[in-house]
């Protein structure tokens, strides 16, 4: 699929036009007693069918997520990076893995 410059430019300024409308559209209803009550209800049902996902997900998360915790706290009391690859070394495999630690 080969577009020129002028098809490119068309298709952006659609697409800017597009979030205008929805941006102007959204702050015209957000305060509708009905789009509340629809938006409430779907965002219900999402998290009600996402719910067993989401545990999933944490799970499967649940060490990086832990590491991620204590490198904070490291952070916030100004402790030794160099004495967390000692006390902790396998959350401190996991944090350079993932690229946090340099």
């Amino acid at each position: 699929m080969n577009l020129t410059d002028e098809e490119i430019k068309q298709l952006i300024r659609r697409y800017e036009k597009r979030l205008i409308r929805d941006r102007e559209n959204y702050q015209r209803v957000k305060d509708d007693p009905e789009f509340i009550k629809q938006n409430r209800e779907r965002a219900s049902n999402y998290y009600y069918a996402n719910k067993e996902k989401k545990k999933q997900q944490y799970q499967d998360n649940k060490e990086i997520i832990k590491a991620k915790n204590m490198l904070r706290y490291w952070k916030q009391h100004n402790k030794d990076l160099s004495e967390l690859e000692t006390k902790h070394p396998e959350n401190y495999k996991i944090l350079k893995d993932r690229g946090l630690l340099i």
